[in-house]
């Protein structure tokens, strides 16, 4: 391969042109959706990006520096390795990831005692990196990336996306996310139940805690080393939401540290795939891997919420380093491949299959098949120990160690079979294997967007992954494994998922190396302007997806502005009234007293309660709701028992309902909701029945409407408590 010699900067340049790229970008970015305000109102929105990541930054930037230390425990065991520090990055964060759980598990997470078991970790993470910087110059190790300016552009637009998405409250960008559901729905809520109760456990009306939750795990430990309050104030949040909310963006950025991560260990992957992974040709791949890794949209879009995709691909991208390390034992590769593999799957069971597939291809592929049973055996063996935490947490729980899934194996738990036969429906998807290869690539009318390869956040990647995969299996012998095991995972994405767009991400980084490697194989020359092309158009294309997006809405506003714990009401008088009549969301009504005194409200149809901060129950549209299991125990029509299913939502202590009309009519038109909910019974059973507190939208056809079941309500919330 050709040696060509390339731009070198030395670390302070590359750092000084990042750091200008980075400040032009975010000031780009924020202009795509200008104000009224003009230079004044850009000025803010940036200085608010700088103050949030000053705010909010700390722990999560302590979380990763410390898993990278406490990697340094496994040095023994990898130091021969052809690339020990990825190694020792890749142990470390799921050693890391595995303690948080635990200290979740046992409860070790609010108070004094909580707050010591939650620096603990990280302060031994922190020194034996600090003491392995001190011996062993670790930035060289670390500055592999040798970027040209097209590669510098990109990864600095990258830096300022993640920087702005992940300091804006979650539930305003990515229309792809619908705003961010599912961290509003399971991602968040469930991290600030556990840290209210305590303890790290599943729940029983958010079945989505059931899944493993390792990267949860590190939300809640993030939430516990700040030592966030345990209880909310009337008016004030708790634990991720307490204050301004800034734990809320902590865990954004955790997340968009891992898609950095993510980066790095691309690169590192691709260089290594050289002959000579210190030549020029392997440190041009390689930079460019990491800056194409960063420039994804998808990595983008989920790197700015608090998702769990890429502390797969952080972890993904060690597996296959280790699984094809011929300077590692059979046993040993198999034994970290294994580790990283189980973790992995502990953050998001799809990389059981979309991970474990890639790397035990290389794994089996790069080794004599007399050595195979020393790999699986050790493999095997550690992976389902690193899973065992959450496995026994929910055997523990509902006699199911896998629930919600191998329900004819284990058992439904306290599920019956039509919830289960609803959730298998939503999440696997029915249709025969050549109308899911046409999904693959072809929009469906009902759907809002493509659902797979061709899905605009995934930009050209998948046409370049095709052209390079078959120029790879045709000339690169090398590359035929990571070929095969590609292709096994996404015949497994095809078979065992809904084949959804976002669920091809833990495959990224195996595209990206593909892509890079087979690129930079053919001449530098060649390459270096192909690769400046490629970048440059996905850069472009990010831009203008941020900018539909509107990045710069609510960039000066905390996630505490949509709790309500940043506003101050006013405690009587006219003030007050004139708050509570004004255009609020019900989140506000509820948390800020719009109720009387040990109310407690039922979010009926909403299952994104994180911004909700008062005494609420509400269940995600998967579990059993309170109101149908009334309407089963007394089956009728609301006008006759209605008030029989009224008394026994009561006997549960509660006082208000919120109905969200408009969701209980989405579910229903998808099959999500139980079919004896449907929008016209639930009017039918409070409209006429309860007292109307407030309404949202047309009254003839409210969106959402909250009522009294407790008796009488006024009319206007809060007139009645000046």
């Amino acid at each position: 391969m050709s040696q060509t010699t390339i731009d070198q900067p030395g670390g302070g340049r590359l750092l000084l042109r990042l750091t200008v790229l980075w400040l032009g970008a975010v000031g780009l970015l924020l202009t795509l959706t200008p104000t009224s305000g003009g230079a004044a109102d850009l000025g803010l929105a940036a200085a608010a990006v700088l103050a949030k990541l000053a705010t909010a930054f700390w722990p999560a930037a302590l979380y990763l520096f410390a898993a990278l230390g406490l990697g340094r425990l496994a040095w023994p065991i990898i130091r021969s390795s052809s690339d020990p520090l990825l190694l020792q990055g890749g142990v470390g964060l799921a050693l890391l990831f595995v303690v948080s759980h635990i200290l979740g598990q046992v409860g070790l997470v609010a108070g004094p005692v909580g707050v010591a078991a939650a620096w603990a970790p990280i302060v031994l993470g922190l020194a034996l990196l600090v003491h392995q910087a001190r011996g062993a110059r670790l930035e060289e190790s670390l500055n592999n990336l040798r970027l040209t300016w097209p590669e510098s552009i990109a990864v600095s637009f990258a830096l300022a996306m993640l920087a702005i998405g992940a300091t804006t409250p979650p539930g305003i960008l990515w229309r792809s996310e619908f705003g961010g559901f599912d961290a509003l729905s399971y991602h968040l809520p469930i991290v600030q139940e556990w840290f209210a109760a305590g303890r790290l456990a599943p729940l029983d009306h958010n079945v989505y805690s059931y899944l493993p939750s390792y990267l949860e795990a590190a939300f809640l430990h993030l939430a516990a080393m700040t030592n966030a309050p345990q209880r909310a104030q009337p008016g004030q949040g708790m634990g991720l939401l307490a204050g301004d909310g800034w734990r809320t963006l902590s865990a954004q950025l955790l997340h968009a540290g891992l898609a950095i991560w993510t980066a790095w260990g691309v690169s590192r992957v691709v260089t290594n795939l050289f002959e000579d992974p210190r030549g020029s040709t392997a440190r041009s791949a390689g930079s460019f891997a990491f800056a194409l890794a960063a420039i994804i949209p998808w990595t983008l879009v989920v790197g700015t919420l608090a998702y769990n995709e890429l502390a797969v691909t952080a972890l993904a991208c060690p597996a296959l380093a280790a699984a094809t390390d011929s300077r590692l034992a059979p046993a040993m590769r198999g034994f970290i491949a294994g580790l990283l593999v189980g973790v992995a799957s502990s953050v998001k069971p799809t990389a059981f299959f979309l991970v474990g597939l890639p790397v035990g291809c290389l794994l089996l592929w790069t080794m004599p098949p007399r050595q195979w049973a020393r790999a699986i055996l050790t493999g095997s063996a550690i992976g389902v120990a690193v899973m065992a935490p959450w496995l026994l947490r929910n055997w523990l729980a509902c006699g199911n160690p896998v629930f919600p899934f191998a329900t004819a194996w284990f058992g439904l738990a306290h599920w019956t079979p039509e919830q289960v036969a609803r959730f298998s429906a939503a999440h696997h998807e029915a249709a025969g294997i050549l109308e899911r290869l046409a999904f693959a690539f072809v929009r469906r009318e009902t759907d809002d967007q493509a659902r797979g390869f061709l899905h605009p956040q995934w930009g050209g990647l998948w046409v370049l992954a095709a052209v390079a995969g078959v120029y790879a299996a045709w000339t690169m012998p090398r590359l035929r494994p990571w070929c095969a095991g590609l292709v096994l995972a996404l015949g497994a994405w095809l078979v065992l998922t809904h084949v959804q767009s976002r669920f091809l991400i833990p495959l990224m980084p195996i595209v990206v190396a593909i892509i890079a490697a087979s690129m930079f194989s053919i001449r530098t020359g060649v390459a270096r302007p192909a690769a400046a092309v490629v970048l440059l158009v996905q850069a472009a294309w990010a831009v203008a997806i941020s900018g539909r997006e509107g990045v710069s809405r609510a960039a000066t506003a905390w996630p505490g502005d949509f709790s309500g714990s940043t506003l101050r009401v006013p405690a009587s008088g006219p003030g007050r009234l004139e708050f509570f009549m004004g255009d609020i969301p019900p989140q506000l009504l509820i948390n800020l007293g719009g109720l009387p005194p040990g109310s407690k409200a039922y979010l009926l149809g909403i299952s994104t309660p994180f911004y909700y901060t008062s005494s609420i129950v509400y269940n995600v549209t998967w579990d059993r709701w309170p109101i149908v299991e009334a309407m089963r125990r007394e089956p009728g029509e609301p006008q006759a028992v209605g008030g029989v299913w009224l008394a026994e939502l009561r006997e549960q202590g509660i006082t208000h309902v919120l109905v969200d009309f408009a969701e209980i009519a989405r579910l229903a038109r998808s099959g999500y909701a139980d079919p004896m909910l449907t929008p016209g019974r639930v009017a039918e059973l409070f409209f006429g029945r309860c007292a109307v507190v407030r309404v949202w939208g047309d009254r003839e056809a409210p969106s959402a409407a909250l009522f009294s079941i407790a008796g009488s309500a006024p009319a206007v919330a809060g007139a009645a408590h000046e």
